[in-house]
């Protein structure tokens, strides 16, 4: 616990993007009765894909239909390049991907967003991932806020106890 902040508890990462492989290291500078420090830290942590149920509706649904609810069918051309969010892989040349924007922060802060997601059309098992960054995430960016307070008070929605 750092000054004044509360424990966060587990964190679940829903990225899309990466994270090293095995533990997070993570560089903050810390200010604290006007002094800075620079601390290393080292945590645990969990990589969890969507759940497919939500998604299990699209599966199937002619072009048009999937059109009208915003969604694009797309086939697999070139590997990586299609991230799957609910089983965390890349897809193969030739699978079919449904292209959806998600909202993966539905909080009403500053923090509220969405984006564009990939989905394999079919996937049916989420990826579970601890202490490990599956192969799709590897080499991209990962976003963690770094100020303790800042990340209970807006992000609360995406911890779990």
């Amino acid at each position: 616990m750092l000054g004044n902040s509360r424990p966060v508890g587990e964190l679940q990462i829903f990225a899309n993007c990466g994270a090293t492989i095995g533990k997070i290291e993570a560089r903050a500078h810390i200010k604290q009765r006007g002094c800075n420090h620079l601390m290393e830290i080292a945590m645990s942590f969990r990589i969890t894909g969507l759940d497919p149920i939500p998604f299990r509706p699209l599966y199937g649904l002619a072009n048009i239909e999937l059109a009208r609810l915003g969604v694009k069918r797309c086939r697999v051309d070139a590997k990586p390049g299609f991230p799957d969010r609910v089983e965390m892989r890349d897809a193969e040349p030739g699978e079919s991907m449904l292209l959806l924007n998600y909202v993966h922060q539905p909080a009403d802060t500053p923090y509220k967003a969405s984006h564009a997601i990939f989905v394999r059309e079919g996937a049916e098992r989420a990826y579970v991932g601890v202490d490990e960054a599956p192969e799709c995430l590897r080499g991209r960016m990962l976003l963690i806020p770094t100020e303790a307070a800042t990340f209970n008070e807006m992000m609360s929605p995406l911890i779990t106890r």
